[in-house]
């Protein structure tokens, strides 16, 4: 199972690196293309449907805040709970104690989780501040 994990990991890492290889030698090509016509036609373009889309991200920001993080932390507690339910009885066995309290203190951390709709909401809009507004903003965007 470790090894499916780390066997995961390393294909999309792989796959990254692959996206990045193939950018950099289209690079060239692009930069090649880009006339100073065609810069200020993109950055026309560019400029008219910013904020739209802008709009339309915080929209899918907060649909995956407030209804996508909600469902999947409640899939998570019904997986734990599930789980809590198939472990002994408690006091029989030693390592079936630890599992009990290892999925307890999991359900709690689940259902602390499931009120953080706020957090995931403000994480997204520090991404989307750092890696959209903030570049754009820089190059004259705004």
């Amino acid at each position: 199972m470790v090894w499916r994990a780390i066997g995961r990991g390393t294909g999309r890492l792989l796959a990254l690196m692959a996206v990045v290889v193939v950018l950099a030698l289209a690079m060239p090509e692009i930069v090649r293309m880009m006339t100073p016509t065609r810069l200020a036609v993109a950055h026309t373009v560019i400029a008219q449907i910013w904020w739209p889309a802008t709009a339309l991200r915080l929209l899918v920001y907060a649909l995956l805040a407030w209804g996508v993080y909600p469902v999947w932390v409640r899939a998570r507690l019904r997986a734990v709970a599930s789980a809590l339910e198939d472990e002994p009885p408690a006091g029989g066995d030693p390592r079936a104690d630890e599992r009990r309290v290892a999925l307890a203190a999991r359900r709690a951390h689940l259902c602390r989780a499931a009120g953080r709709q706020w957090g995931v909401f403000g994480g997204l809009m520090g991404v989307e501040l750092l890696i959209a507004q903030c570049p754009y903003e820089l190059l004259g965007g705004g």
